[in-house]
């Protein structure tokens, strides 16, 4: 191992450190995933954990009951809810609650705020589920939080680095250069270093941690991992065409993630078309 990917990793360890002692993932959230990830969990476990919680209980039926679902009538209830969308959607409902709390501070840079980075993971998460929906992919709703939180390591940053953070998205907005590379030269390390090690420390999916590391650079992901990395890496490079919150200059797709996504250009026109309906659907129940 190379002194640069040794201190790459000490810097990375101390800004998880630091950023948790910030903000902590919630008891409850910690519990769910616990609950799907193990298969001899059951409906009636998850739902022993939810029901103690009225907050997210609440949050869950609004959710299910939102246009972004679009089910055919109202559910009235946690247990029905889970039964109906599954384990796994309700644990991502789960999540991305918890992760909309993190998106809070005075500022990002001069031109954006924190709100504008959870407008571009909220359209990056849209255009996610939109892509997987396209593929047949198994669960779109896991690929949707995915996309979600593919900048939580930008997160970290605004914790641990505010001002650092604050100077170098303002020098990439100017220049149009690449936010990683300005990163790694100032910090030592990425946000997506930085977004994988928080999602190896809160024990998310390993699903969350490609989409956290590996957004920008997919084809660097193991093999199983590269098709997840590349989706949400083309959902991204979709949400800055769309110029939602944050949004850098020089933002291109990368012609070996459009292969692995394996969808035409007319397809992708046509989720560009179906986008603005399904984020202002998620928009209203997550913000």
């Amino acid at each position: 191992m190379t002194t640069l990917a040794t201190d790459s990793q000490a810097c990375v360890a101390q800004a998880i450190q630091k950023v948790t002692q910030i903000a902590t993932l919630p008891e409850i959230t910690a519990k769910i995933i616990q609950v799907v990830e193990d298969p001899k969990s059951s409906v009636k476990d998850l739902h022993e954990i939810i029901k103690h919680d009225v907050a997210l209980s609440a949050k869950i039926l609004k959710v299910v009951n939102s246009a972004f679902y679009g089910l055919p009538r109202q559910v009235g209830s946690v247990d029905r809810a889970i039964v109906l969308l599954g384990l796994s959607t309700v644990k991502n409902i789960a999540i991305a609650t918890s992760i909309t709390k993190l998106f809070r501070g005075q500022r990002l840079a001069t031109k954006y705020s924190p709100k504008d980075l959870w407008a571009h993971s909220l359209a990056t998460g849209v255009f996610c589920k939109l892509i997987a929906e396209a593929r047949g992919f198994e669960n779109p709703d896991e690929i949707f939080v995915a996309g979600l939180m593919h900048d939580i390591g930008i997160v970290v940053e605004m914790q641990v680095f505010s001002n650092q953070l604050c100077e170098l998205i303002d020098s990439a907005s100017e220049k149009g250069t690449a936010l990683c590379e300005a990163e790694i030269a100032a910090l030592q390390a990425d946000h997506q270093a930085f977004g994988a090690g928080l999602s190896v420390k809160w024990k998310f999916p390993s699903m969350f941690q490609l989409a956290t590391g590996y957004h920008h650079e997919p084809m660097k992901a193991s093999a199983p991992g590269q098709i997840v990395a590349a989706m949400v890496h083309v959902a991204e490079v979709m949400a800055c065409h769309k110029e939602i919150g944050f949004c850098l200059e020089g933002t291109d797709v990368q012609e070996e993630a459009l292969e692995l996504v394996e969808l035409p250009d007319e397809r992708l026109e046509e989720l560009l078309g179906a986008f603005d309906e399904k984020y202002a659907a998620v928009e209203s129940v997550m913000n």
